[in-house]
């Protein structure tokens, strides 16, 4: 049952990597952990930073990317996204990676988890779903608050310099933590 499920899994993530659909920063863990016997993964983020629009009560259906980065940014392009016209919440986000991962047993999910807490991270757990037994670990670094609502600035444009600086600082620490990880993986799952 596990490498059916992992072959089509695989199969999914060749094709979404086909279509540019992946995050690139991300390939690298999503290959190491899919080379093993013992895990594979389902879906993934490398971690980022957003600009988004929602009505206050937020859900899925009034939510509207504005911008979305894989990477730092800069004052200009914050700006620049913030400059749209808005009737909501405009939210200014830096999101950590995410990483589901499916396991061959419980055991093995377990010694992952406990690897992801040598690493301090504190967001991570097993579930068991259809009997696939799943591991999600998730990046401490979270930074999200309005910057914009009914299309008034709650933030002024000389402030987002800082805001930009605050972003990058923990986006780099999340993808520090990402690639401590993958070296703990590598070592522990070979």
């Amino acid at each position: 049952m596990f490498e059916k499920d992992k072959i089509n899994a695989l199969s999914k993530l060749d094709y979404a990597m086909d279509k540019e659909l992946v995050d690139k920063k991300i390939i690298p863990f999503l290959n190491t952990v899919n080379k093993t016997d013992f895990f594979y993964t389902t879906s993934s983020c490398y971690g980022r930073i957003t600009i988004d629009e929602s009505e206050l009560k937020i859900s899925k259906k009034t939510h509207k990317w504005i911008a979305k980065y894989h990477r730092t940014v800069n004052q200009t392009e914050l700006s620049d996204a913030l400059k749209q016209e808005s009737d909501g919440v405009v939210w200014i986000r830096q999101l950590p990676f995410i990483l589901h991962i499916c396991a061959k047993d419980i055991i093995c999910a377990e010694k992952l988890l406990l690897l992801t807490k040598k690493q301090g991270l504190k967001k991570c757990g097993i579930f068991q779903l259809r009997k696939k037994i799943f591991i999600e670990l998730r990046g401490e670094d979270i930074i999200s608050f309005p910057a914009k609502y009914k299309n008034k600035m709650l933030v002024n444009q000389d402030e987002l310099q800082n805001v930009s600086e605050l972003l990058n600082y923990s986006f780099l620490k999340n993808k520090e933590r990402l690639e401590k990880l993958l070296c703990e993986f590598k070592e522990n799952f070979k």
